[in-house]
């Protein structure tokens, strides 16, 4: 169970702010009179260019210092802390892209050392573990874009979807 609920909250949480974000963006650069299909898409590819490079930079540094538990919380407290920023600067265009940024380091701290907890705890069972992660984490993805969106649906503005 420890393999599933954490990675599930994270990635819920993630995807309630991701949908609320992208949507209140949408709606801040039409008002804007901005090109909303180039910038949205920028804003995606900022927190998964991000998180990539990361992964890749991080994860070796917090495994080589035994940093694993301090990354994992450290990851999860940057990830909870964008929706909150989030709530202050939903006015500036650009804070959106700095928010993505912010969160992709968040999850390149993470999601690798929780990974690598999940596999480290697993032992034999191994295959059970990495399925109940994958399980949880999707399922905190899809549930999480499903809240977003009925949030917003709800509450345009994205207030009540960031906090």
């Amino acid at each position: 169970m420890l393999d599933f609920v954490p990675a599930f909250l994270l990635d819920f949480a993630i995807y309630v702010a991701f949908f609320t974000l992208q949507h209140v963006l949408d709606v801040r650069l039409k008002d804007a009179g901005l090109a909303r299909e180039v910038s949205l898409a920028l804003f995606s590819a900022t927190y998964t260019t991000v998180y990539v490079i990361g992964c890749m930079t991080l994860a070796p540094v917090t495994d080589a210092h035994g940093r694993r538990r301090s990354s994992i919380a450290l990851g999860a407290a940057i990830a909870g802390a964008v929706p909150l920023v989030a709530l202050r600067l939903t006015g500036i265009v650009a804070a959106f892209y700095a928010l993505m940024v912010v969160l992709g380091v968040g999850s390149s701290l993470f999601w690798p050392a929780f990974q690598a907890r999940v596999a480290e705890r697993a032992g034999e069972k191994l295959g059970p573990a990495l399925a109940r992660f994958n399980v949880g984490w999707t399922a905190g993805k899809a549930l999480g874009l499903l809240l977003g969106g009925k949030i917003y649906a709800l509450d345009p503005s994205g207030r009540a979807g960031l906090l």
